[in-house]
């Protein structure tokens, strides 16, 4: 299947109760902004979910692509400047119900979720491209870093909602999928007074559970699955979460609410091998005499493997699964007209990627409101988002929201885009 049908269909069947779905934090944001909810008793039905999100803060593939020429070029990949932050997120859900009676509820829901990110410094693709880095390679470091990751949340919680706001708490059984990810890719290198002579100190460690199995260089295999969705609700890689949210009416027409998501580390087992290489190693120039005196063959290949001195570790590692935050204030200006302002974090692997937004919601009726707003986040500062909530007889409700629909079509010179489509029924 090519890849502009795998992005329209993940577009087409996306199926969430978000309201806004910066790095997917759950259902929990449209709980605390939608305040009303919890004036109604009784059971809702969360429906099947879906979500995807990517963010990228740095250049894209179509700023290295050549349309006319149909080209890929490397070299624009350093004349950009500006280091390279790319995250793709994704999550779901199974299904799950609300309980509420009184000022009290529970929550229970199933959900997975899938993250990928790289993270490639400005110097580290000047030096892989150019060979320099402003002209100087005596003192450089190469220090890029990913993640891999693909986990299950079985989740029960409850909340609290009073006159002046909400406060409540979800704990998770965390059964991770699959991971790879590196902890450290440091490569200094240094230059000495001979020509092309190379010194390089490593700290490299990577860890996976169920996706590599590395046993030399000619022995690599990849071991993980080849579906985004994974059934399997639980495996033999466990852990804990925890996610706290809360919401305060400052006034009748002032709220705050806020979210700290995917608190928790998880013991990964399963096919878990730590690969390391904290060696020091030189490179002295290339010996071309084999190949043009000797007719032997030179392989760059074999040189550069031999700068590695990779040691497997067979044994169980735990990590934690990175963590989502979420600030925002809403101000109601009439009966129909509300401004709102939000804040949405999600750091993994040391690396924060941010998204900020304003937008303001009408309500046509009791039971339509549009949204339309703008999302500070990749490297362009205009990002239109456009949104509409639906319910019909008070029971069956419906949300429809998109950042940069028309873009959709341009994945791969897309910097940040989202598409949600979410049903819950009130029973």
């Amino acid at each position: 299947m090519k890849v502009s049908s795998c992005i329209w269909i993940i577009a087409l069947v996306c199926v969430t109760v978000h309201l806004q779905a910066q790095f997917t934090l759950t259902n929990l944001e449209n709980q605390l902004i939608n305040m009303e909810e919890y004036d109604v008793e009784g059971w809702i039905i969360h429906l099947p979910s879906v979500s995807a999100t990517l963010v990228s803060s740095g250049y894209t593939y179509g700023d290295l692509y050549t349309a006319e020429t149909k080209t890929l070029s490397l070299a624009k990949a350093a004349d950009q400047n500006s280091d390279l932050n790319v995250l793709a997120n994704v999550r779901g859900s199974y299904g799950g119900v609300d309980w509420r009676r009184g000022k009290w509820g529970i929550t229970a829901n199933h959900e997975w979720t899938l993250d990928g990110s790289v993270a490639v410094p400005m110097e580290t693709v000047q030096l892989l491209v150019q060979g320099n880095v402003s002209n100087d390679t005596r003192n450089t470091i190469i220090q890029p870093s990913a993640t891999y990751q693909k986990i299950h949340r079985l989740s029960l919680g409850g909340y609290y909602a009073g006159d002046d706001g909400l406060i409540g708490a979800k704990i998770h059984l965390l059964s991770g999928v699959e991971s790879v990810y590196t902890e450290s890719l440091k490569i200094e290198v240094n230059a000495q007074e001979d020509f092309f002579a190379l010194d390089f100190r490593k700290n490299i460690v990577i860890k996976s559970s169920g996706v590599i199995n590395y046993n030399g260089r000619d022995d690599i295999e990849y071991i993980g699955g080849d579906q985004i969705f994974t059934p399997a609700p639980l495996t033999t890689n466990r852990g804990i979460g925890l996610s706290i949210y809360g919401k305060a009416n400052l006034g009748d027409d002032l709220r705050i609410y806020g979210i700290i998501d995917d608190i928790g580390t998880i013991k990964w087992s399963r096919q878990a091998v730590t690969y390391t290489d904290q060696s020091q190693s030189s490179f002295n120039g290339i010996d071309i005499r084999d190949s043009y005196l000797r007719d032997e063959e030179y392989s760059l290949q074999d040189t550069l493997y031999s700068l590695l001195d990779i040691q497997k570790d067979v044994a169980p590692f735990t990590s934690s699964i990175g963590l989502s935050l979420l600030a925002g204030i809403q101000y109601a200006v009439s009966d129909q007209l509300s401004l709102e302002a939000s804040y949405h974090g999600r750091s993994i692997n040391g690396k924060l990627y941010s998204v900020a937004d304003i937008y303001g919601r009408y309500a046509l009726t009791d039971a339509i409101s549009l949204s339309l707003g703008n999302r500070f986040a990749g490297k362009k500062i205009f990002n239109i988002g456009i949104g509409v909530s639906l319910c019909i007889a008070e029971k069956l409700c419906l949300v429809i929201n998109s950042t940069n629909p028309w873009a959709l079509g341009r994945y791969y010179d897309l910097s940040y885009g989202d598409f949600n489509l979410g049903m819950s029924y009130r029973w």
